[in-house]
Parts: structure tokens; sequence; C-alpha cells
């Protein structure tokens, strides 16, 4: 069967065309308003631009060694806290100054009020755009997806990038990975090596008597009532 294009009528014969240009253009809009760079003010979206986080191979390690003014124990650090959340790690930017920065939505609070559902969190450590590891060995970097439940306070300082929005966390004192409803601290769920770099063993020195030992694959519940407790040592 043959088709003369001189039997459809021209007005049909331009639609037709209009109808084709924005078909291949729609896709086009859709990412150019998705690439929105105007970063809200409460930053309660993440950077636009996707990290490679984790990479499975870094160019070089950094080792970074932190020495402690003082160690805490879990109730210590629970109440030196500004805010307690139980958060997913939605996004990550990679390491200036020191320190990576993460945005975590917040899925419940357990102390004190956050300012967004979503909240920028600064890491010691993490992925440069060079590919290096810069590792904190009882405190490696955290990843994309990841629950934990994060004991916080304002940042504050020079080294702060996003200011009055920024919190930060006292390295493995204020950081727990939930897996399946259950908690762990870091002498539990860090590895026992990153790249032959043993992170465990510093981990579990670290917090060893100081009430950490008891968080090991306990029910948030639990994990809450424990924090109301007095610890021996």
């Amino acid at each position: 069967m043959w088709v003369r294009v001189k039997e459809i009528p021209v007005i049909l014969l331009i639609l037709m065309i209009i109808l084709g240009v924005f078909i291949v253009l729609l896709p086009t809009a859709e990412l150019r308003t998705s690439l929105n760079y105007n970063i809200p003010p409460d930053y309660s979206t993440p950077p636009y631009y996707e990290t490679l986080f984790p990479r499975r191979e870094p160019v070089d390690i950094v080792l970074i060694l932190l020495s402690y003014a003082r160690d805490y124990t879990l109730r210590e650090a629970y109440e030196l806290a500004e805010l307690v959340v139980l958060g997913r790690i939605i996004s990550s930017e990679p390491i200036q100054r020191s320190y990576s920065h993460h945005w975590v939505r917040v899925v419940e609070v357990f102390k004190g009020k956050p300012m967004f559902d979503t909240i920028v969190v600064a890491q010691m450590g993490g992925w440069d755009l060079r590919g290096r590891l810069w590792l904190v060995p009882e405190d490696p970097p955290m990843e994309k997806g990841e629950l934990v439940i994060l004991f916080l306070t304002r940042g504050k300082g020079y080294n702060i990038k996003y200011p009055e929005e920024e919190y930060i966390y006292p390295v493995a004192f204020g950081r727990f990975r939930v897996v399946h409803g259950r908690v762990y601290s870091a002498m539990y769920f860090v590895p026992e090596e990153i790249h032959r770099i043993p992170c465990r063993r510093r981990a579990e020195l670290l917090l060893k008597g100081r009430g950490y030992e008891k968080v090991n694959g306990i029910t948030i519940e639990e994990f809450l009532r424990l924090l109301k407790c007095k610890f021996s040592g």
C-alpha cells in the first residue's frame, strides 16, 4: 500500500514534525531541569554530581593517625551530643581540608532537633578527586546507602565548609552502624583490614572498657536503654 505525501494535509505534516522534535528534546529538557546547581539554603539536596564512593582500589593511601585529647565512655559521648539521629548516607563529597562531607537523610531522632530532614555531616578523611584514600583506621569513610546512628554537635572553626549548617561527630566514639535493625559499634563493624592496613584492632583499643563492647548486634531499643545506664568502665 503506497501513501502519497501530497495527500497528507500540510497542517498535519507540520504537527507531526513539531511532535517529533518535542519527543527528541524531552529528555534534554528533563536533564536541564534536574541539573539545578543552586543548592537550597537548607542543604536538603545532596550534590548533583556523583562521586565514586567507595573506590575499591585507591591510587594511593594517606594514613591519618589521630591523637585523642581524651577518650569517652558511651554515656559521655551521648550526653555531650547535641543531636543523636538514625540516618542514611545518601551522597558524599570528596575530601577537602582534611574532611569529606556526607548528606545524611534523617530517619529518626533520638535526641535534639535537626535543622533539616537532610543534614550535612563532616568526617575526617575520605576520598579525594585524585583517587587517593585518606584513611582514619578506626573510622573509615562512610558509604552511600549506609544506615548509621550518629552522636552529633554543630561544627565550628576554620575547617567548616558549610557554616551554620554542618555537624561533626567524635569519630569512632559517635558512629554506629545499623544492619537489619541491629546496632554495632566500631569495635565490630570496622573491617579487620582495609588495603592491608589494620583497622578494627585500633577501634578495639580505643573503645574497649567504655561501654562500646556492649553494642554488638543489639536492637535499637536496647541501644537506647543502654545509653540511659551508668557504666562501671
